[in-house]
């Protein structure tokens, strides 16, 4: 099978290093088994592992506060548990500062793109400041290409860390920032009460206080 050969695959290249050392192995065939080996997770791939997740937490609780329509004959009422339906609500803050380019911003929604059909997102611009009048709903994926570019100056992100809840409430399920990194140091304590995933659009080296950081795949120097 498949497997098989990719197992025997694996280990003749674990067995030519150990007795020739790198370059013994073809360099398409070295390729495809590091990758196999360590794995690139791709931003994308992360959205979709913690929507999964979420919605396994959910689908394990009942909602008592909603009954079922059938078997109701009895008199009082009955209230009996459902199952919540869950809707994955998601916002991403698009780094819209003058140091972005439109294909840094455009590779940036492209990675919305498989998680924005069956959810709730939304998508605001920012730079100095977060433009909330500008936010973009979605709800399909074609919504994304209504997405808004407002701002093109500086880089502060603190505001929306500090307006988020009272903007779009605490029941976000994941935050996302779009950016090439270049936005100072934000505070752990405005870190948002769910997941939080950074987008970085170029190879600079970024460490947040808070949050996971994935690298586009197709990036700039």
């Amino acid at each position: 099978t498949k497997d098989e050969v990719m197992g025997d695959m694996m280990r003749a290249a674990d067995q030519a290093e150990q007795f020739g050392g790198r370059g013994c192995v073809p360099a398409d065939i070295e390729g495809e088994l590091g990758e196999l080996k360590q794995p690139t997770l791709r931003a994308r791939d992360v959205i979709k592992h913690c929507f999964a997740r979420k919605a396994l937490d959910v689908g394990n609780k009942n909602d008592w506060k909603r009954f079922r329509r059938r078997g109701m004959a009895q008199t009082p009422p009955v209230y009996q548990p459902k199952k919540h339906d869950f809707k994955p609500r998601w916002v991403a803050l698009m780094d819209t500062s003058g140091s972005m380019s439109d294909a840094d911003i455009a590779n940036g929604v492209k990675e919305l793109a498989v998680v924005s059909d069956n959810t709730e997102g939304y998508i605001v611009p920012c730079d100095t400041i977060p433009y909330w009048d500008k936010m973009t709903r979605i709800t399909r994926k074609s919504d994304l290409k209504r997405t808004a570019v407002q701002g093109r100056g500086g880089t502060v992100f603190d505001t929306f860390f500090e307006e988020l809840p009272g903007k779009l409430g605490v029941d976000i399920d994941l935050v996302v920032i779009i950016t090439d990194g270049d936005c100072g140091h934000i505070s752990a304590a405005l870190r948002p009460h769910c997941e939080v995933l950074w987008i970085i659009t170029n190879k600079r080296e970024f460490r947040p206080s808070f949050g996971r950081v994935i690298q586009l795949s197709s990036v700039r120097n």
